[in-house]
């Protein structure tokens, strides 16, 4: 509840508060709960301010100083704070739905759950802010300062960001589908999980962005996304979030170049059945190929039905150095080798069985290619990992070798 002393002052006017407050510097006014609507505070000293729950729709806060008042669940709807300083001020729950917040100074500013539904921000600085979860549907950010705020689940539902800063913002599983993006600068961005469906990302900058498992949608509008660590060095661009940081590294020859080599020198792929009862030898296979100085890799998705999975993993496999199958109930297994094996011939795939267990029925159809090795029978985990150096590493790199050997004779007869 506000103390009524203090609005008492405040009913005197702008000039008359402003001198009480600096004749008090270190008063902290209390004007809580307050019905504040419609009143004029233009260049209103209320900083360190206890607003919280207070009214203030309507009112004119142009220029105001609201630097770390506390806004808690204050209601500023329609309100008029161009200019406005809130630096470090606490937002939380506000509700700004059509507040006017042309240039307003909310760096640092609380605003997690905030309503900023329909609210004028262009050119609004909302640098390192929190708006956890805040409602920005419909909200003009043009060519706002956003850098390192954390918009983590926020909607920006229609909202217009044209030529907005991102830069090192945090946009995880926010809802920016309808939004306007164009010539926003995205670098480093976090967009993990981000909705993208029928926004527009055209002349964006995107280099150093998290983009992993966007919702896309055939509205979204991605054209000219520049990849470029600076301002004026725009070197190339791309069509798609979702290839940009590959597309990048193209570009980065040495990068890449480390890439390729890593995988096809020490890569190995892993492909078992993944349920409970077997992960146990899954883990103990990567580690030891851990221990051997190899990169492990591990495949799991439900059933064969899953085509694009399926091509996922043939895709990787082009890249590593051999395959190490695990045909105990084998699950999706089968599958994969069908697309991998007729697919890859140089590639040393190593077949394993724990016993009394016999291969599926159609394993006979690859065994007569060149590229799979006898399959090893093992006991339980402990006969694996006693025999895995000499009978599953061993023979696999020997394949390799000998695979090797004979795509190099190949091509020198072809010379």
């Amino acid at each position: 509840m506000a103390d009524q002393s203090h609005l008492d002052v405040l009913k005197e006017g702008v000039e008359a508060w402003n001198a009480w407050r600096r004749r008090n510097p270190s008063m902290h006014p209390d004007l809580s709960g307050a019905n504040l609507r419609g009143a004029s505070l233009f260049m209103a000293y209320l900083s360190e301010t206890d607003l919280s729950g207070a009214d203030l729709s309507k009112a004119n806060l142009e220029r105001a100083n609201l630097r770390g008042a506390n806004l808690r669940g204050a209601k500023l709807n329609g309100a008029n704070l161009e200019r406005a300083n809130l630096r470090g001020a606490n937002l939380t729950e506000v509700y700004f739905s059509k507040a006017h917040l042309t240039e307003a100074h909310l760096t640092e500013a609380h605003l997690t759950e905030a309503n900023l539904t329909d609210a004028m921000l262009s050119r609004a600085n909302l640098e390192r802010a929190n708006l956890t979860r805040a409602n920005l549907r419909g909200a003009n950010l043009f060519k706002a300062k956003l850098t390192e705020a954390n918009f983590s689940e926020a909607k920006f539902i229609g909202a217009y960001l044209r030529g907005a800063k991102l830069t090192e913002a945090n946009l995880f599983k926010a809802d920016l589908s309808e939004a306007n993006l164009t010539e926003a600068n995205l670098q480093y961005c976090i967009l993990v999980r981000a909705n993208l469906q029928g926004s527009m990302l055209t002349n964006c900058r995107i280099y150093g962005i998290s983009a992993w498992d966007l919702m896309l949608s055939m509205q979204t509008e991605q054209s000219n996304l520049v990849i470029s660590p600076g301002e004026g060095n725009t070197f190339a661009t791309v069509d798609d979030l979702e290839v940009a940081q590959f597309i990048y590294l193209l570009f980065d020859n040495r990068k890449l170049r480390n890439i390729i080599q890593t995988m096809s020198s020490t890569a190995v792929l892993i492909l078992g059945n993944f349920a409970p009862e077997r992960m146990e030898i899954l883990q103990a296979i990567r580690e030891r190929l851990r221990d051997n100085g190899y990169l492990p890799i591990l495949f799991d998705f439900e059933g064969p039905e899953n085509r694009n999975l399926i091509d996922t993993v043939t895709t990787v496999a082009r890249l590593v150095r051999f395959v190490i199958a695990d045909l105990t109930q084998p699950r999706s297994v089968p599958a994969e080798l069908g697309a991998i094996v007729p697919t890859i011939e140089s590639l040393p795939v190593q077949p394993m069985i724990e016993e009394p267990e016999e291969p599926y029925g159609m394993f006979s159809d690859l065994v007569v290619r060149h590229s799979i090795l006898k399959v090893h029978h093992y006991k339980d985990l402990g006969h694996l990992l006693e025999s895995f150096d000499d009978e599953i590493i061993a023979p696999a790199e020997d394949k390799f070798a000998e695979l090797k050997e004979a795509r190099v004779r190949a091509i020198k007869e072809k010379l």
